[in-house]
């Protein structure tokens, strides 16, 4: 029984009280804490034919290699991978897409041409990929560390390991 229902059990009724309105008083990004995101983001890629599903399952596997320290989870409804508190990237799904989000609207900007052979258009810092076509790890790592830069700057331990 988890530590919520040991309290519930024994009639803890005010505590319960305190950690429930504790739990809806988070801020975003804190429900970390309590959520299991691994499986968050299992369930945002279950219901997705199977190959978007496949393609973004290989684009979460290069970002947990790149990132093995990120914690997953779903940030502004989509999967989400964090380090210190801060996105350093995702993706999302959409009908004849999926997307690279990395959560600043500078990141693509300073890539284009290295996007440019993957990307069908980007826009507000959101680049396009191809359904059938999982970016490479090389371009992930590219995109993580320059996101990585400009959310901790260049003398950063991570920024360091991913040059």
């Amino acid at each position: 029984m988890s530590f919520a229902g040991r309290l519930q059990a024994r009639n803890c009724s005010h505590f319960w009280l305190l950690f429930e309105a504790l739990c809806k008083r988070l801020p975003l990004g804190a429900s970390r804490l309590f959520a299991m995101s691994k499986a968050e983001i299992d369930a945002y890629l279950a219901p997705l034919d199977p190959v978007k599903r496949a393609t973004l399952e290989a684009v979460r596997a290069s970002i947990l290699e790149i990132l093995p320290e990120a914690t997953q989870e779903i940030y502004y409804a989509m999967p989400a991978f964090m380090v210190e508190g801060k996105a350093l990237g995702g993706f999302a799904a959409f009908k004849n897409h999926l997307s690279w989000i990395p959560y600043s609207g500078h990141v693509v900007d300073k890539v284009l041409d290295e996007i440019a052979p993957y990307s069908l258009g980007h826009s507000q810092g959101v680049f396009k990929f191809a359904i059938d076509k999982p970016l490479p790890k090389e371009l992930i790592k590219l995109l993580i560390l320059t996101r990585a830069i400009l959310a901790f700057g260049e003398d950063h331990p991570l920024v360091a390991r991913l040059s």
